[in-house]
């Protein structure tokens, strides 16, 4: 079939009319014709029924037209498509991230992808809250359970390791297996503002008696005034950006670590999204080259 053709014989029929249609496609009303009135000469079908306010579709042209529209729409998308991927990735990415794990993990990463990306606006925000994805492109945290609107790639395990102040230790003693942990105070991350349990319940898994943390704290930066000041044992990842000047003394440190894995979790819809795929793809590279 000749695509000329085809493509005229779709813009007479989602116009309405030769009229509109030739307005459009800037060709005159009786060059339009001739083009449909030979391409049914060539189908050997009628595809309009001419009116006096225009034309309709025939049955035989309602199916070309269908399968015409889905050929334009996929050109239309793959041209797009095409032009998206030749151009400079640039404009905004909204990245959410775990306060506890993805704000520490990430920013060791972005330096080189802001180099190679001048043209791109980063935005990476806090918070355990899943359901406030909506309003980024994409969340880095631990597994959601529940969300299968959403595609979860594994990034990721993050060690997680105990740490406390060396006053606190030399009042209250060095725990030498994890079973001695119920007898000193832990600090956790506050479980009411997150739901990844692994966190949650990790000192408590860890000892025979599940007691209570003695302190709760919702961030991290609160974790470690908290470890500072000496009142009790906290628990952080094992590379996080701002232990490194506080004096804190690693607890248990033969210990074996638990990990937490992160994931990358975005909608389905944005799966295509070119800047999504490649700060996901760099992100992956980065994190397996440390």
């Amino acid at each position: 079939m000749n695509w000329e053709k085809l493509k005229i014989f779709y813009h007479v029929a989602k116009a309405g009319s030769f009229t509109n249609a030739g307005q459009h496609l800037n060709i005159s009303q009786s060059s339009l014709s001739r083009q449909i009135i030979d391409l049914e000469k060539r189908l050997k079908i009628k595809l309009f029924k001419r009116l006096s306010a225009g034309v309709s579709l025939t049955q035989e042209g309602t199916i070309l037209f269908e399968h015409a529209e889905r050929i334009f729409e996929t050109a239309k998308a793959a041209e797009n498509l095409l032009k998206e991927e030749s151009a400079e990735l640039q404009g905004e990415i909204k990245i959410l991230v775990s306060p506890y794990l993805g704000g520490s993990w990430i920013m060791q990463h972005i330096e080189k992808f802001l180099k190679d990306y001048p043209r791109v606006s980063l935005s990476i925000f806090e918070s355990e809250r899943i359901d406030d994805l909506g309003n980024y492109d994409a969340a880095l945290r631990p597994f959601a359970a529940g969300r299968q609107d959403c595609i979860q790639k594994y990034m990721i395990s993050v060690p997680l390791r105990f740490y406390a102040s060396p006053a606190y230790l030399k009042q209250y003693g060095i725990p030498q297996s994890k079973e001695e942990l119920v007898h000193h105070r832990l600090i956790c991350f506050d479980q009411k503002t997150t739901d990844t349990s692994p966190l949650n319940t990790h000192f408590q898994s860890n000892v025979k008696d599940k007691t209570l943390p003695t302190l709760r704290v919702n961030s991290p930066s609160a974790l470690i005034q908290a470890a500072k000041c000496d009142l009790g044992i906290i628990e952080l990842p094992d590379n996080y950006q701002d232990l490194a000047h506080t004096g804190l003394i690693e607890v248990l440190p033969k210990l074996k670590k638990i990990t937490v894995d992160l994931y990358l979790i975005y909608a389905k819809e944005c799966a295509k999204n070119r800047r999504l795929k490649i700060i996901r793809d760099y992100l992956m590279k980065s994190f397996y080259a440390s």
